[in-house]
């Protein structure tokens, strides 16, 4: 049995049939968030962290950091303690931690792109205003 200490790879299959590798800690929360980890849940993700009163909070499982336009997107990864960068290649965002293009943080960008697109209809908060350039 490994202990909470390890390193270890999961290798995630998904729909399309290509390998997803993510290197984490080998404790069950963090099994359980990556055995779940699709572009869906980085929209349930990006709900939870936009409705939510503070959203700097650890509960919250993805953060925005910041926002670059047709270039990136800097997200805090609260499960595995990380920032995370998900650069978008010809408008298609591609996720530089799971190197892939479906995985939550890429849906999370996904979402705040989609944000980003309408915040002046949509966005008051000027603390959010702050994280978009």
């Amino acid at each position: 049995m490994l202990n909470d200490s390890c390193r270890t790879i999961l290798i995630l299959i998904s729909d399309d049939g290509r390998e997803n590798k993510n290197y984490i800690h080998s404790n069950k929360e963090h099994l359980e968030y990556f055995n779940r980890s699709l572009l869906d849940d980085g929209q349930i993700a990006f709900m939870q962290w936009l409705n939510s009163e503070d959203r700097t909070s650890v509960n919250n499982p993805l953060i925005l950091k910041k926002y670059e336009n047709t270039k990136s997107c800097t997200i805090y990864d609260n499960p595995l303690d990380l920032e995370i960068k998900v650069n978008m290649d010809e408008g298609i965002p591609i996720c530089k931690y799971c190197n892939s293009d479906n995985c939550a943080h890429v849906g999370f960008a996904i979402s705040i792109m989609q944000l980003y697109d309408r915040k002046e209809i949509l966005i008051e908060d000027t603390e959010l205003l702050d994280l978009f350039e």
